[in-house]
C-alpha cells in the first residue's frame, strides 16, 4: 500500500489543476501530493478505486456528483492540516497513512456530523 509518488505524476497533477482550476480533482490530487499521503489511502477513505482517484488527479475524469462532497470535504482538511503544518509528513506508507486518519480524526473532531463519507 501506498508507494512513494513519481515526479511525473506530480507534475501532472499541477498541470491539471493549472488548466482547470476550478476542477475539484487535480485540486484534491495537488493536495494529496503536496500533503504525502498515499493516494491508496485516499481511494480507501474515499470509497472509489485508486485508478478513479488518479483519474481525477489528472483531469482525465470529473469528480462524479455523488463523491463530489466528499472529495471537496477531503481536500478541505488535507489544505487545513498543510497551513497548520500537520502535513506533510514523511516515513513509510502506514506511518502517512496513520497521518491522514488523524488529520480526517482531528478535522471531524471540530465539525461534528461533517464526515468524508
Amino acid at each position: 500500500m501506498g508507494k512513494a509518488c513519481s515526479t511525473k505524476n506530480v507534475v501532472r497533477a499541477h498541470k491539471a489543476h493549472e488548466i482547470t482550476p476550478d476542477a475539484i480533482g487535480p485540486r484534491l490530487g495537488v493536495l494529496v501530493y503536496r500533503a504525502n499521503v498515499p493516494a491508496s489511502s485516499v481511494a480507501i477513505l474515499l470509497r472509489v478505486s485508486l485508478p478513479t482517484v488518479y483519474r481525477w488527479f489528472y483531469g482525465i475524469n470529473d469528480v462524479a456528483v455523488e463523491f463530489r462532497k466528499r472529495v471537496t470535504r477531503l481536500s478541505n482538511m488535507l489544505e487545513a492540516a498543510l497551513e497548520s503544518k500537520h502535513l506533510p509528513v514523511k516515513g513509510s506508507a502506514e506511518v502517512r497513512s496513520q497521518a491522514l486518519a488523524d488529520v480526517v480524526r482531528a478535522a471531524l473532531a471540530t465539525t461534528p456530523g461533517r464526515g468524508v463519507s
